[in-house]
C-alpha cells in the first residue's frame, strides 16, 4: 500500500516527510530536560524538615 503511494505521489511523499520530520524534532525537545532532571537526581540532595 506505502509502496505504491511513495513511489507515484510526491504530495503524500512531501507530506509524510514533513510529518516524520515534526515528530523527530517533537521527541527531541524533551531530550535537554530529561539530561537535566538526571544530573538533578544523581548530584543533589534534598533535606525536608517539618
Amino acid at each position: 500500500m506505502f509502496e505504491s503511494l511513495f513511489a507515484n505521489n510526491e504530495f503524500f511523499q512531501g507530506g509524510f516527510s514533513l510529518m516524520l520530520i515534526g515528530a523527530v524534532i517533537a521527541a527531541i525537545r524533551y531530550v535537554p530536560v530529561l539530561v537535566w532532571q538526571l544530573i538533578q537526581r544523581r548530584w543533589s540532595v534534598t533535606v525536608t524538615t517539618r
